[in-house]
Protein backbone atom coordinates (compact mmCIF):
# COMPACT_ATOMS: atom_id res chain seq x y z
CA UNK A 1 0.00 0.00 0.00
CA UNK A 2 1.26 3.68 -1.00
CA UNK A 3 1.52 6.11 2.11
CA UNK A 4 -0.75 8.85 1.07
CA UNK A 5 -1.94 12.55 2.55
CA UNK A 6 -5.47 13.66 3.02
CA UNK A 7 -5.48 16.87 2.95
CA UNK A 8 -8.75 19.26 4.17
CA UNK A 9 -8.68 23.16 4.08
CA UNK A 10 -10.22 25.12 7.02
CA UNK A 11 -10.18 28.19 6.82
CA UNK A 12 -10.47 31.07 3.99
CA UNK A 13 -7.92 32.68 1.74
CA UNK A 14 -8.98 36.63 2.61
CA UNK A 15 -6.18 38.04 3.71
CA UNK A 16 -3.50 35.91 2.68
CA UNK A 17 -0.55 36.39 0.43
CA UNK A 18 -0.89 35.67 -3.02
CA UNK A 19 1.78 32.99 -2.45
CA UNK A 20 -0.63 30.82 -0.05
CA UNK A 21 -3.42 31.24 -2.35
CA UNK A 22 -1.42 29.71 -5.43
CA UNK A 23 0.08 26.91 -3.29
CA UNK A 24 -3.64 25.91 -2.22
CA UNK A 25 -4.59 26.12 -5.41
CA UNK A 26 -1.59 24.30 -6.68
CA UNK A 27 -2.55 21.34 -3.99
CA UNK A 28 -6.26 21.51 -5.93
CA UNK A 29 -8.38 23.19 -2.94
CA UNK A 30 -10.91 25.65 -3.86
CA UNK A 31 -12.61 26.70 -0.74
CA UNK A 32 -12.89 25.96 3.05
CA UNK A 33 -14.29 22.45 3.33
CA UNK A 34 -12.65 21.04 0.10
CA UNK A 35 -10.59 17.66 0.41
CA UNK A 36 -7.82 16.24 -1.60
CA UNK A 37 -5.31 13.34 -1.50
CA UNK A 38 -1.79 13.48 -2.81
CA UNK A 39 1.14 11.23 -2.70
CA UNK A 40 2.83 11.79 0.80
CA UNK A 41 6.13 13.48 -0.97
CA UNK A 42 8.49 15.91 -0.16
CA UNK A 43 7.25 18.08 -2.13
CA UNK A 44 4.04 17.83 -1.00
CA UNK A 45 5.02 17.99 2.40
CA UNK A 46 6.67 21.66 2.12
CA UNK A 47 3.74 23.09 0.23
CA UNK A 48 1.68 22.08 3.37
CA UNK A 49 4.14 23.60 5.72
CA UNK A 50 3.82 27.02 3.62
CA UNK A 51 0.05 26.79 4.61
CA UNK A 52 -0.05 24.92 7.75
CA UNK A 53 -2.66 27.26 9.60
CA UNK A 54 -4.98 26.60 6.75
CA UNK A 55 -5.31 23.12 6.21
CA UNK A 56 -5.42 19.84 8.46
CA UNK A 57 -3.49 16.39 7.54
CA UNK A 58 -3.43 13.26 8.08
CA UNK A 59 -1.32 10.29 6.64
CA UNK A 60 -3.65 7.81 5.28
CA UNK A 61 -2.78 4.34 3.57
CA UNK A 62 -4.46 3.97 -0.24
CA UNK A 63 -3.76 1.05 -2.83
CA UNK A 64 -3.06 1.85 -6.31
CA UNK A 65 -3.76 5.29 -6.04
CA UNK A 66 -7.21 4.59 -5.49
CA UNK A 67 -10.15 6.25 -2.97
CA UNK A 68 -8.34 5.62 0.80
CA UNK A 69 -8.69 2.79 2.13
CA UNK A 70 -8.22 3.75 5.72
CA UNK A 71 -6.93 6.17 7.97
CA UNK A 72 -3.44 5.79 9.66
CA UNK A 73 -4.02 5.82 13.31
CA UNK A 74 -1.05 6.96 14.87
CA UNK A 75 -1.62 9.99 18.08
CA UNK A 76 0.27 13.11 17.50
CA UNK A 77 1.16 12.76 13.81
CA UNK A 78 2.92 16.08 12.44
CA UNK A 79 3.56 16.88 9.06
CA UNK A 80 6.87 18.65 9.53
Amino acid sequence: MAKAILVKQIKSTGQLAERQRRTLRTLGLRGIGSEIVRSDTRAIRGMLNKIQTLVEASQIERTNYSRPVKPVTKPGFKLG
